[in-house]
């Protein structure tokens, strides 16, 4: 007898993300395949799809450190889980702050000295917020794999998780080549920072694979068949209905494992992709033409459009919802639902499309 399982859910929504991204890319392939042996064009699309996924990550990212200000009382920094994920989106946002700046759609003027000159101090700026995103990733698909869905107050652990990753990231971003920044500017690779940069995406896969792998095997064993006591206790709590103005307080109590794990398997597919690129570029010196185009924006997007997957998963998440619509009424009484007035009052409270729990 099959048994149901929660995380259906977080899968179902990661499938959606990839058809949601499918079409586009089907279209930019399809368009851009109508003249494959037009270098100039290719490369003048990957620039205005990756400044479009810059753009709209650095929106979300500023929604994001929105959140974080609004909720800093509420977002449970002790956590090293919520640390990363708030780490993550600060990095995310001046990652694509970078990007957007060293696009030649928007000024050629770094890209112009990055061909002259191939250390500057931007792009490895921008290798570096690369690697550090790359890396707090692999740090949060550590924690989802390793520890359990209970939130445990340890704040020196995840800042020194968080530290090492900003430290680590610099030996890549000093000696690697970043992702997609020689196809942008059209600057032929160099032989060995482009060979350190295929081994670096490799020792990444392999680190996510051996994390995916532990944690479906861990997933399983907790699934094997209890008791029929228990069972049947946890088909009793499981039946309960769950209150939505208790359902806030979980966000303090359990790990995000939907955010982590939505973030983790576009990871995945990203540094799968980065890979197959890597290897074609170094291997086969393949140009920014044809089906190897197609390649590239789907690179393009899934290593720039990370802010607006994590923006997705966190308004998706519905213990995080249950505490935003918890707290905005505090700093915005227009925005709580309408009630009847009471007596010796003049005027109505401001309504909301979702019913808040009252604040006490």
């Amino acid at each position: 007898m099959f048994s149901y399982s929660q995380a259906s859910e977080l899968i179902a929504t990661a499938v959606l993300f990839g058809l949601i991204l499918a079409g586009p890319i089907m279209f930019i392939t399809a368009f851009s395949l109508n003249d494959s042996g037009n270098l100039e064009q290719s490369m003048t699309i990957l620039q205005q799809v990756q400044a479009s996924a810059d753009l709209g990550s650095l929106f979300c990212g500023l929604i994001f450190l929105g959140c974080l200000v609004l909720l800093r009382h509420y977002w449970c920094f002790k956590c090293p889980g919520k640390q990363l994920v708030a780490l993550y989106g600060l990095v995310l946002m001046c990652y694509a702050g970078v990007s957007l700046a060293i696009n030649p759609w928007v000024s050629s003027l770094a890209c112009q000295d990055y061909i002259y000159n191939s250390r500057t101090p931007v792009i490895v700026a921008f290798g570096w917020l690369q690697n550090c995103a790359s890396l707090l990733l692999l740090v949060l698909q550590f924690i989802l794999v390793c520890n359990g869905p209970i939130s445990h107050e340890r704040p020196m652990m995840g800042l020194m998780m968080g530290s090492a990753c900003l430290i680590l990231a610099l030996l890549p971003a000093i000696f690697a080549t970043p992702n997609t920044v020689n196809e942008i500017c059209g600057k032929e690779p160099e032989s060995l920072p482009l060979c350190l940069n295929v081994g670096w995406s490799c020792v990444k896969l392999a680190v996510a694979l051996v994390l995916a792998i532990c944690g479906l095997r861990r997933t399983r064993s907790e699934e094997e068949p209890e008791s029929s006591e228990n069972s049947e206790m946890e088909s009793e709590a499981s039946s309960i209905p769950e209150s939505p103005a208790d359902r806030w307080t979980e966000w303090n109590r359990l790990v995000p494992t939907g955010i982590i794990l939505t973030v983790t398997i576009m990871n995945i597919v990203k540094i799968m992709t980065q890979v197959i690129n890597a290897a074609q570029v170094h291997f086969s010196m393949n140009k920014n033409q044809g089906s190897f185009a197609a390649m590239l924006l789907l690179e393009s997007v899934l290593e720039h459009g990370q802010g607006m997957v994590l923006a997705a998963a966190l308004f998706f998440d519905s213990n995080f919802t249950s505490l935003l619509l918890r707290i905005v009424p505090r700093l915005c009484p227009f925005c709580t639902p309408r009630r009847p007035k009471a007596k010796g009052e003049s005027w109505y409270r401001g309504w909301a499309p979702v019913c808040t729990p009252d604040v006490e």
